[in-house]
This record gives structure tokens, sequence and C-alpha cells, in this order.
């Protein structure tokens, strides 16, 4: 049977994983830097640096060195590597094989709850449920109308276009997106990003007037929410619904709080408190508090605007 260690750097920063020589060296040191009377921060800091690479370590046998990618031998990579694992590594105690771990979700978890079903209705005596019940048929649902907008497409024609000649839409980051000389560092050092590269959608024209947006209210709305209208319209367009009765049509819109605007806002809100009155440059850059910026910020309105602007 397989232990699971869980390895916690701090209060809500655990990774589950198998047991093994490198989560006792783990307990070990978290255990020496506990003793030392270290800040939370910097025993936090110790541990993720600790952590650093071993996953890589475990799943494929190499360690990074500089900026070279070297192999170690199986002694290493079985006493230094973290061997991620979730609740099932609790739930084997033998080698199993992919097609056996398909089979035991899958067909044999529905045939567990078929039987197990079965015996809990008899022992409430309950009524089986009568063979051949009829299966309900499956809703048709019909694709009417389509737009996208991707890295390297700010359309659906420019997209598939992309798909049919394979193009890799991830590059550099644009110059104008964010500095790699002050983000980027190649191993990760301190603060920085190991990585430069990305996908990052190209400019997409909007009228703002064609929602009836005042143009003075850009700047307090979240760019999500004008990407989202004219996706929406585009759609709409496509489906040859601009016009009508639009009573039957609702909106569904999958969105992550928090963006550049509204880690903006956030920092003209809390720097005050560190530095006292802004420097004039910058308090010119950042976003002012408007009657549109609650609403701008807020992800659950993204439906609800698209649903007003186009009725």
């Amino acid at each position: 049977m397989c232990i699971r260690d869980r390895l916690e750097t701090a209060p809500g920063h655990a990774t589950r994983c198998a047991h093994s020589a490198f989560t006792a060296d783990f307990a070990a040191l978290k255990e020496e830097l506990g003793a030392r009377g270290l800040p939370d921060r910097e025993r936090w800091a110790r541990l993720e640096e600790f952590n650093v690479g071993r996953l890589r370590l475990a799943s494929k046998g190499i360690e990074r060195v500089g900026a070279e990618l070297r192999p170690v031998d199986e002694g290493r990579q079985d006493a230094e590597g973290m061997f991620m694992a979730g609740e099932v590594c609790v739930l084997r105690d033998e080698v199993t094989t992919v097609a056996a771990l398909h089979h035991s979700v899958g067909e044999g978890a529905a045939h567990w709850l078929r039987t197990r079903n079965e015996a809990v209705r008899e022992a409430l005596g309950l009524i089986p449920e009568p063979a051949g019940r009829p299966v309900p048929q499956p809703l048709r649902i019909a694709v009417v109308g389509m737009a996208c907008m991707f890295p390297g497409a700010p359309d659906t024609a420019a997209f598939w276009a992309n798909v049919l000649a394979g193009k890799d839409c991830v590059t550099e980051v644009p110059a104008g997106r964010w500095d790699p000389e002050r983000y980027y560092a190649p191993d990760g050092d301190g603060e920085r990003t190991p990585s430069r590269w990305g996908g990052f959608l190209p400019e997409i024209p909007f009228d703002p007037l064609r929602f009836g947006i005042p143009p003075a209210s850009l700047s307090s709305i979240e760019p999500v929410q004008l990407l989202a209208l004219e996706a929406a319209r585009r759609a709409l367009a496509d489906a040859g619904r601009t016009g009508g009765d639009h009573a039957r049509t609702s909106v569904v819109f999958g969105a992550e709080a928090g963006s550049d605007l509204a880690n903006a806002t956030t920092l003209r809100t809390v720097l005050p408190a560190y530095v006292g009155d802004l420097p004039a440059a910058l308090d010119e850059r950042l976003p002012r508090l408007t009657e549109d910026s609650f609403p701008g910020m807020l992800a659950n309105v993204i439906a609800g605007r698209i649903a007003n602007r186009l009725d």
C-alpha cells in the first residue's frame, strides 16, 4: 500500500505526494527551520526553493544546472524526486495498468454504483425500478453562430486558417504588454519569470458608440467586458440574429475575476498607505475610481452587460 505525504510550505500551500526519501528530507528541513525561529515568510521561501525541480526530477529523471538540463541516475531520481499523487495513491496496493485504471473508474465504478443502489433499495424495502424503463431522448443542440478571438487570430476565419496551416501562435512577449528586461530571467531568479513566451490577442477594433457606451467610460471598464460584447455581437450576426426578439436568448459566460484594470485600481488604493502621496507621473497613469469602475471590474457583470446591450 502506498503511503501518501502532505508537504505544507505555508498554510494553504500544500502538495500531496508519495512517501519517499525526499519527503523525509522535507520534514527534517521544515523542523530545522522552525527550531531556528525563522520568520514564516523566510521558512516558506526556503521550503519552496527546496521543492523547485523535484517534479521534473521524479517524472523525467532530469535536473536543471544553469541553462542546461542533465539526466540523473535512477538512484537520485528515487531519492530526490517528488512523486505527486492524490487520493488514488492510497487506493492501490499493487502495480496496475492504464487500461485497468480506465476500467475501474468507468465500467467498474458504474457497476459498483448500480450494485450499491440495488442493495440500498432492497434494504429500504423500495420497489425495484421496472425493467426496460424508457430512456429520455438526448436534447438537440445546434450551433447556429460562432465568433472567436485567439492569439494570432482576430476572428473565426483567421483562427480556422491558422488551424489548417498548423501555425504556432505562441510568440515572445510583445513590447507593449510587459518589459522582459524587467520581469524575465532565464532561470527565474528572484521574483522574475523564467518564460518570455505566451499567446497574445492581436488588437481588436471596438466601437463603444455601437453599444451605447460613452467613450469616457472605457478607461473604467475591463477589456474582457468589451471583448465579450464584441464577440457576442459577432456571434449573433453570424447566426443571422442581430434583429428580432431575443426574449428566449440567454447568456452564459465563464470568467475569472481580476485583470490589469482591477490590479491597477487596487494599486492606487493601497499605495498611499506605503508611500504617502503618489508621485505625479504615477498618479496620472493609474485609473481613477468613477461611477463605471464597480460594474466595469466585476466578472459577473459580463453576461449582464451582453444581455443589456444586445437586448
